[in-house]
């Protein structure tokens, strides 16, 4: 399992940190560096190992102690039938994929004590597409009371930012397109050490099953805290622009060397690539090369540092450098603001073939998930954690685009008396898999899961599922008894389904 752990992390990597990898040129120092390029390159190249040693064994199947001698697929009875090993094996509880995307889940409605009931039927379609499931949930909602009822409905699905045009349904009632309105919900895992048992807070934990979304989702502060938003903080703070930089030498580092006192100031970075500290705290460096699209941006939360040169190099007794041009701003505004202007910058740089997703994204929501995951675990929570404890904001903001989170898009709807109105979510479901050349017991296969009630505050009348499907397709798990005909079945109370195909 510690393959399949690298493996997985490894496959997670940015390529943009990756591509800056291989242009890094880590300078001598005679004091303790922060070698963020240094750490990328290193990930990049045991990222490169990896595939040569793929490509030369076929895999890395040798390398896992619990990978089976048959998959799922091949143990399948004659007839496309499951097997009675794979079903037990394949067990609602006991699958854990590599890449685990969530649970479809359910409608639900703002209100608590409500007549209305709900009858949901559900219908896959992997007929076109194996890798991703579309989907239609729709849900008969009535009223048996003799006065019109409205309600405020939440549609929540799991995703990111980065994904979230993909990942978003298109909502209907009565087969009228609806506009809803979308609510980010926060940071959906949490942080854990860095493995075989070792404590700490340095890795994202992030959702692995659905159990994880129903103690996420169970007590109902997440979509509460979803739906009220977040505020940005106001918190007054010192920001140096550093614009328009040019050195010498094209390959030249230059480091902006500041002095400080943490007792009552927090310093903040941006687009720097390098850093180097004290163990005492009273002086920090941040380095990188200068490009001509950067924005290197240093925010002082607190007290103002006490000064700061450009150096030629790391450490205390490293040379000012000479022939600079550029300019460096210094400016007062709120901890809101920069964070603003540093996601929108992001959102503007990405790498050629990711702007859909940038375009996409409402500014200020990304914004807040930026502030929530620097309050809630930063340099600033009250229980700050080791991964985000330098203040680099270029990598918390490139996590809040990608962390896993439950978005809730929420529409009025109104049933009238003794009557009733369909709404139906349908959009594309992306599959949890094992990545190939791991040797999981679930690789080549797809899985798609259905939380029944979690969440809900809807009373459900009857629940539906239906599987469309080419003859081809192998069903290698089947929790709601799929017909090959792609009949309707009936769900039977169990919280979640599955069904995995090959």
């Amino acid at each position: 399992m510690k393959v399949l752990r690298l493996f997985k992390a490894l496959s997670m990597v940015d390529e943009k940190w990756v591509e800056e990898a291989w242009d890094y040129r880590p300078p001598a120092r005679k004091h303790r560096p922060a070698l963020y390029g240094l750490a990328a390159a290193a990930c990049c190249t045991l990222f490169c190992a990896f595939g040569f040693f793929y490509l030369v064994t076929g895999g890395f199947h040798g390398f896992s102690s619990a990978a089976p001698e048959e998959s799922p697929a091949e143990s399948m009875a004659e007839g496309g039938e499951v097997s009675e090993d794979v079903a037990a094996d394949n067990g609602s509880d006991g699958v854990s994929y590599l890449s685990y995307a969530g649970p479809v889940l359910p409608l639900t409605v703002l209100e608590q004590d409500t007549p209305i009931t709900a009858a949901r039927e559900m219908t896959w379609d992997v007929s076109s597409d194996q890798s991703q499931a579309r989907y239609a949930d729709a849900y008969t909602l009535t009223n048996p009371t003799a006065q019109a009822v409205t309600v405020t409905a939440l549609y929540p699905f799991a995703g990111n930012f980065r994904d979230l045009t993909d990942q978003q349904p298109s909502i209907t009632a009565d087969g009228q397109t609806v506009t809803p309105q979308l609510h980010p919900g926060a940071y959906a895992g949490s942080f854990t050490g860095t493995g075989d048992g070792h404590p700490g807070t340095c890795n994202l934990l992030e959702p692995s099953s659905w159990e994880d979304y129903a103690a996420l989702l169970e007590d109902g502060s997440y979509v509460s805290a979803a739906l009220a938003g977040m505020d940005l903080p106001q918190t007054p703070v010192v920001v140096y622009d550093f614009s328009d930089l040019s050195t010498p030498s094209p390959d030249q580092e230059l480091v902006v060397s500041c002095t400080y006192d943490s007792d009552v100031t927090t310093l903040l970075s941006y687009d720097f690539s390098g850093g180097n500290w004290d163990e005492t705290n009273t002086w920090r460096q941040y380095g990188g090369r200068a490009v001509a699209d950067g924005c290197p941006t240093l925010i002082v939360v607190g007290e103002d540092i006490t000064s700061y040169s450009l150096l030629d190099g790391y450490g205390l007794d490293a040379p000012e450098m000479t022939g600079v041009t550029g300019q460096v701003v210094r400016r007062e505004t709120t901890l809101g603001e920069a964070l603003e202007e540093l996601c929108e910058a992001y959102l503007a740089h990405q790498m050629p073939g990711e702007e859909a997703w940038a375009d996409a994204v409402s500014l200020s929501d990304f914004t807040a998930a930026a502030a929530q995951l620097l309050m809630d675990y930063g340099p600033l929570s009250l229980s700050p954690v080791e991964r985000y404890a330098l203040g680099r904001l270029d990598e918390l903001i490139a996590e809040a685009a990608s962390v896993s989170r439950v978005f809730y898009l929420s529409f009025p709807v109104t049933i009238p008396a003794g009557g009733s109105v369909t709404v139906t979510a349908a959009g594309q479901k992306a599959a949890s898999f094992d990545f190939p050349g791991t040797g999981g017991p679930y690789e080549g296969t797809q899985s798609y899961e259905l939380a029944a009630t979690l969440g809900s505050s809807l009373a459900f009348t009857s629940q539906t599922s239906r599987l469309l499907r080419d003859d081809d397709t192998v069903l290698t798990r089947d929790d709601y008894g799929f017909s090959a005909a792609g009949e309707a079945v009936s769900l039977d109370g169990r919280p979640c389904y599955s069904f995995t195909i090959q």
